[in-house]
């Protein structure tokens, strides 16, 4: 036996022992008390090794091992599904963390392109309040294209802007400066005009 098991081919039967048994029952007085010695071996290795009936302790035994052999087949099982389990939820809070951090950043380059996009409402208000239908994109088309709209709403063809021009190519072409009104300086020499808009 080791621990309360079987060992195979380990069991040993004292012949001194069963001496000692036999000369209390049928004791020295009997012709035959140390006959039967091999006959007494086998019958305890047929109940101790279970062979017989099926229901004996090394049946038992056999049972609980080939038992204990599908246990430790299904632990195995279990610990390989839990490990991959294991990996597979790392794995997923891993995808998750960087899944936060994409959205995290894009919530912030959404604020950021929104206050950008404040700023230059802005401008397009103050712009439009500067240059009201001359502005570039808030034409009227009113049965134009979208080019002629937009050839009509530009700077130059504001009325004002385009008696200054003519004034001021006038002068040039005559060979004087104008002065700050506008008037002909008699005498002054003309210069090349350019003009940024």
């Amino acid at each position: 036996m080791d621990e309360g098991l079987q060992v195979q081919d380990s069991l040993v039967f004292s012949a001194c022992g069963w001496a000692v048994g036999r000369s209390r029952k049928p004791g020295p007085g009997d012709r035959g008390w140390l006959d039967g010695f091999d006959e007494a071996v086998a019958a305890c290795e047929r109940v101790f090794l279970g062979v017989g009936d099926g229901d004996t302790f090394g049946a038992a035994q056999r049972d609980w091992q080939a038992e204990d052999r599908l246990l430790a087949g299904a632990e195995q099982s279990a610990r390989t599904a839990y490990e991959e389990h294991t990996r597979a939820a790392a794995a997923l809070d891993r995808a998750e963390g960087e899944r936060r951090r994409l959205l995290d950043e894009a919530g912030r380059a959404l604020r950021s392109a929104d206050r950008h996009h404040a700023r230059l409402q802005e401008r397009l208000r103050a712009a439009r309040e500067r240059w009201g239908p001359h502005l570039p994109g808030g034409e009227d088309l009113d049965g134009r294209t979208r080019q002629e709209a937009h050839e009509l709403s530009s700077p130059w063809s504001d009325p004002e802007f385009t008696r200054a021009r003519i004034r001021l190519f006038r002068r040039g072409r005559t060979g004087d400066r104008a002065d700050a009104g506008g008037r002909a300086v008699a005498g002054t020499q003309s210069w090349p005009v350019s003009c940024r808009v």
